[in-house]
């Protein structure tokens, strides 16, 4: 059996190992390779950006590794719980170990798919840099928001803003969808003012005072869950049916019922305010 002590150290050995992935994600988000390309491997016209584009990055290996820290960034905290070794040291590793997965790696992968939109341009070759750096907003915002989270109480039950890990894994779904020309939505993604867009809105999201729910819940049953699991529902169907698009859509959709449910209460509070002054 374990000594407590030891034990104590599983849940920050398993938020280090997503400090590592993270690492590792940003060395591959730069790690480019030419790989010969035989000209029957491409599509039928030869010209798809997605497949071309994919060909010229490790950028997807990225992606995956986000996917991998998610997971561990859930169960460092479920086994704290579970082994009731939650510390201080342990939340503020976990912010740190954050700020380069969830904020730093995404940047990444923006400033890379930017790259790739401009390159695909007359002109590329002409390129400032300075064109790319509105990607790292990413994790600037990132490391605000979990801050912000860190030093406030109103966040022990649920989010103000949306977390990081929930815009990261939007971003790791796009390189996927590029490489994989899911739905031929490669030419949408690699839009430079697409890409501008969402860096925009994630940013604004993260350091925002939307409330969004959390996946911590003290039951099991329907009441009190109701947003929860029917975000839960519909995050399996879009993932086992629309695949990396899935993962894109089902964060989208939890934005948006965090959205919807914020509405429904205000409504619901002010039906109270009148109820009560009449």
């Amino acid at each position: 059996m374990l000594k407590p002590n030891l034990t104590s150290h599983i849940p920050n050995l398993l938020t280090l190992g997503n400090l590592l992935l993270g690492c590792m994600g940003i060395i591959f988000a730069f790690n480019d390779h030419i790989f010969p390309v035989a000209l029957n491997e491409l599509d039928s016209t030869g010209n798809n950006p997605g497949v071309i584009f994919g060909f010229n990055s490790r950028l997807y290996i990225s992606s995956f590794l986000i996917f991998a820290a998610a997971g561990l960034d859930f169960l460092d905290g479920f086994i704290a719980r579970l082994l009731k070794a939650q510390s201080p040291i342990g939340e503020q590793l976990d912010s740190l170990a954050d700020i380069v997965t969830f904020g730093v790696l995404p940047a990444c992968i923006y400033y890379q798919l930017l790259a790739g939109a401009y390159h695909l341009e007359q002109e590329a070759l002409d390129v400032s840099i300075l064109y790319l750096m509105p990607s790292f907003l990413i994790a600037i915002c990132s490391a605000y928001r979990l801050a912000k989270f860190n030093s406030d109480e109103r966040q022990r039950e649920g989010f103000l803003g949306l977390a990081t890990p929930a815009s990261a894994l939007f971003a790791a779904a796009l390189p996927l969808i590029i490489f994989t020309d899911a739905y031929d939505l490669s030419s949408l993604i690699l839009n430079k003012w697409v890409l501008y867009s969402l860096i925009l809105l994630f940013s604004f999201l993260m350091i925002s005072e939307i409330p969004m729910f959390s996946f911590k819940s003290a039951s099991l049953g329907w009441k009190g869950n109701e947003w929860l699991i029917i975000f839960l529902l519909s995050s399996i169907f879009f993932i086992a049916f629309f695949k990396y698009t899935g993962v894109a859509l089902a964060i989208l959709l939890y934005i948006i019922l965090c959205i919807v449910r914020q509405l429904f209460f205000n409504s619901f509070q002010n039906k109270n305010r009148e109820h009560q002054s009449n």
